[in-house]
């Protein structure tokens, strides 16, 4: 879905899929593993398949508030709505 969506930004038309079967997956990230041929290895597709995410998200803590949608600017929050700080401050992207 994340793919998708970055994709849309960019794009109109939708990415091609090509639907893998987890063993052939396995097999050849096994095989990329021994041979040095791709940055596919059996590492990053467990990556894959796991969301690479924490068990316990504190992504909103970490900003101090909640994550924005892919395409939405500075000062919306994944609902497109504006975001408040609790403490009064509005969300902003601060560039050097």
């Amino acid at each position: 879905d994340y793919l998708a969506a970055l994709r849309r930004l960019h794009s109109p038309r939708p990415a091609r899929v090509v639907r893998v079967p987890a063993w052939l997956a396995r097999a050849a990230s096994h095989a990329c593993d021994l041979l040095h041929l791709t940055p596919l290895s059996y590492g990053h597709l467990e990556l894959l398949r796991r969301d690479n995410g924490p068990q316990r998200n504190r992504i909103s803590e970490l900003l101090q508030r909640p994550p924005r949608g892919i395409g939405i600017g500075a000062g919306a929050s994944a609902t497109g709505r504006p975001w408040r700080d609790p403490r009064g401050a509005r969300g902003a992207i601060i560039a050097p």
